[in-house]
């Protein structure tokens, strides 16, 4: 991973870099300081369960933040339909897909953190640029259609319940007729 961590560093010198992680494999403050010594920003560590918690005595990394498990179940989602869950607090709009790229281990860019099983693959950095898999046609066609809020078709997003779906929420929403 520190590796990947110095490339994307060495290509997108001012963006931030995020890993969002479980903390599993990282049994030692050496093996954090390797992340942030690659280039890593923030990281964010899960919990949830107590084989991490000994990443919270890390003080001297004041960018790697930690989420408790309470915290993580109000915004627990299905998880683009790979995990059989509710969401109590869905939105009517994903905007992740306008502001974040995602690169599995494997150097794919993929459209959600979600994705666990690489759906929605548009490219991978190590043949193309960030760049151009950001604003591919591929990756574009699937911010139009969640601009259109049409994401029936889309293999991940039309599984996910984190997003309301439009006929729910036209159907919910009160319509104001002016006379």
């Amino acid at each position: 991973m520190p590796e990947l961590i110095s490339i994307a560093r060495l290509f997108l010198p001012e963006n931030i870099i995020f890993i969002s992680t479980n903390g599993d494999y990282l049994k030692t403050k050496e093996d954090v300081q390797r992340l942030f010594d690659a280039g890593l920003t923030w990281m964010g560590v899960s919990h949830y369960d107590k084989k991490n918690e000994h990443l919270k005595d890390y003080v001297e990394f004041p960018t790697m933040v930690h989420t408790s498990l309470e915290t993580l179940k109000i915004n627990f989602y299905n998880r683009g339909g790979n995990i059989p869950m509710g969401c109590e607090y869905p939105v009517i709009f994903c905007n992740w897909i306008f502001g974040k790229g995602y690169i599995n281990y494997k150097g794919d860019m993929i459209v959600c953190c979600s994705d666990y099983q690489y759906k929605t693959v548009i490219g991978n950095v190590m043949e193309r640029s960030f760049i151009d898999l950001y604003n591919s046609e591929k990756y574009e066609f699937y911010r139009q259609k969640h601009t259109e809020r049409n994401i029936s078709g889309l293999p991940l997003c039309r599984d996910c319940n984190r997003i309301i779906k439009k006929e729910e929420w036209i159907s919910s929403t009160t319509r104001l007729e002016i006379s």
